[in-house]
C-alpha cells in the first residue's frame, strides 16, 4: 500500500463518497449520505472532515467535532472507510493519521451499543470504553495521546 496522505474534505470528493454509501453496511453505520449532510460540512466551523488518501486512492473520510474549552475532549464524529478496504487495517492506519495531523491529545467517540464492529475497532486501537451516555446509552470511548 502506498503511503497515506490527508487534506480537509472539499466538494468535489462527494462524488466518490456517495458511491461508497451504496455499500448497505456502510450506508446503515454512517448513512444516510445526503446534500444536507455536505452543505453542512462545507460550511460547519466548528469541527472537519478529512480525507485520506493512499497515493490519489481515497480509503477513508473521518470527521470531527472541536471541543468548546481547552481541557475538553474533541469529537471523532465519524469513520468511513472505502468498502473496497474493509478489514485491511487501514480504518486503524487513517486514524492515526488524523490524530497525528491534528496534533490534539483529548478525544471521544460515542457508539451505538449494536455497532460491535465499531466497540471492537477502538479497543484494538487503544480508546478506553466508559460508562454508556446517559442521556442517550451511547456508548463512549476516550483516547488520550502520549502528547496529553
Amino acid at each position: 500500500m502506498k503511503t497515506l496522505s490527508i487534506r480537509e474534505f472539499i466538494a468535489d470528493d462527494f462524488t466518490w463518497l456517495q458511491a461508497w454509501y451504496q455499500d448497505p453496511l456502510l450506508n446503515e453505520e454512517l448513512g444516510p449520505l445526503d446534500q444536507a449532510w455536505l452543505d453542512h460540512v462545507l460550511t460547519d466551523k466548528g469541527g472537519k472532515q478529512y480525507c485520506i488518501f493512499a497515493g490519489s486512492e481515497p480509503i477513508a473520510v473521518i470527521g470531527t467535532v472541536w471541543a468548546k474549552h481547552p481541557q475538553a475532549a474533541n469529537t471523532l464524529s465519524d469513520i468511513a472507510v472505502n468498502p473496497m478496504f474493509r478489514g485491511q487495517g487501514l480504518g486503524a492506519s487513517a486514524l492515526n493519521l488524523m490524530l497525528d495531523h491534528t496534533g490534539l491529545a483529548h478525544w471521544v467517540a460515542y457508539v451505538c451499543q449494536d455497532n460491535l464492529r465499531a466497540q471492537h475497532f477502538f479497543t484494538k486501537n487503544g480508546w478506553q470504553s466508559e460508562e454508556p451516555s446517559a442521556s442517550d446509552g451511547m456508548l463512549v470511548y476516550l483516547y488520550q495521546s502520549d502528547n496529553g
